[in-house]
C-alpha cells in the first residue's frame, strides 16, 4: 500500500532533483509483465510515467507544499504531493 519505485542516478538518505533518473527507451518500447494475484479488491496497481522533478513557473525544481506525505520533488498529473505535472497512465488494474 502506498508504495512505489522511482529510478535514481546515486543512491541518497532523501530525494534530490539532480538524482533523478530519465530512461531512454531502447527502439522506443516499453515491455513489462505483470502478476495481478496479489492485488485485492479495493486496491490499484498502476504504472504511469510523470515528467518529475517537480518545477515551478520558472523552471527551478520546486520541493512542494503540502506534500500530504509524499516526496520532495513528486508531481502528477492529480497534483498528489500539491504539485502538477504531466503524467501518462500506463496501466490500472486489480483483481476484477
Amino acid at each position: 500500500h502506498n508504495s512505489g519505485f522511482s529510478a535514481f542516478s546515486s543512491c541518497e538518505a532523501s530525494w534530490k532533483a539532480e538524482a533523478l533518473s530519465q530512461f531512454k527507451l531502447l527502439g522506443q518500447v516499453m515491455s513489462f509483465t505483470v502478476d495481478l494475484g496479489k492485488v485485492g479488491c479495493g486496491c490499484n496497481l498502476a504504472l504511469y510515467l510523470t515528467h518529475m522533478p517537480a518545477r515551478d513557473f520558472t523552471g527551478q525544481f520546486k520541493l512542494g507544499e503540502d506534500r500530504g506525505g509524499q516526496p520532495a520533488y513528486y508531481c502528477d498529473a492529480n497534483k498528489v504531493g500539491g504539485q502538477w505535472c504531466p503524467e501518462v497512465d500506463i496501466m490500472e488494474a486489480n483483481t476484477h
